[in-house]
C-alpha cells in the first residue's frame, strides 16, 4: 500500500475520460450539492447512483473519480476519500472536470440537480467543512474495484 495525495490542480488524466464519465462527474457535483454527503458511505452510495444513472460501469465510475482527484486510475475507497475533503473543493473539482469534458461533447442534463434534490428529500442543514488536503494523507490504496 502506498500513500496517496490529492492533486492541487485538475490532473491531465481527466482529458482521457469518456463523455459518459464526464457526465457522471457533473451529476456527482449536482448530487453532492443537493444531498450534502458527509460520510464515506453516503459518498459511496452517491457515486454508485451517478454511475448507474449514466450507464457507466462501476470500474469506469470510480476510475473517473480517481483521475479527477488523484491523477490515476485507482486509489483508496472513493467515498471515504471524498468525505475527507472539503465539500466545496470536491464539487468545484467535479464541475471543473465535467466542464472540461463537456467542452468536447454534449452538455450535461440541466435537470439533474432537481432530481437529486427530490430524491434527497427535505432541505439539508449547512455542512461543516474540513481542510481539503488534511485527512487524505493518511489514506492508502486498496479502494473500490
Amino acid at each position: 500500500r502506498y500513500p496517496v495525495s490529492v492533486r492541487e490542480e485538475l490532473p491531465a488524466d481527466v482529458a482521457g475520460l469518456s463523455e459518459g464519465q464526464g457526465l457522471l462527474l457533473s451529476d456527482l457535483a449536482d448530487g453532492a450539492e443537493a444531498e450534502g454527503p458527509t460520510s464515506g458511505d453516503a459518498w459511496q452510495d452517491l457515486i454508485y447512483r451517478c454511475g448507474q444513472r449514466r450507464g457507466v460501469s462501476s470500474r469506469d465510475t470510480f476510475a473517473a473519480v480517481y483521475a479527477t482527484f488523484l491523477g490515476r486510475a485507482n486509489g483508496p475507497r472513493a467515498g471515504w476519500l471524498l468525505a475527507s475533503l472539503d465539500l466545496d473543493f470536491v464539487t468545484a473539482r467535479l464541475r471543473q472536470a465535467g466542464a472540461m469534458l463537456a467542452a468536447t461533447s454534449v452538455s450535461a442534463d440541466a435537470g439533474t440537480a432537481d432530481r437529486f434534490a427530490d430524491e434527497a428529500g427535505a432541505d439539508r442543514a449547512a455542512l461543516p467543512t474540513s481542510e481539503a488536503a488534511d485527512g487524505v494523507a493518511g489514506l492508502s490504496e486498496g479502494g473500490d474495484r
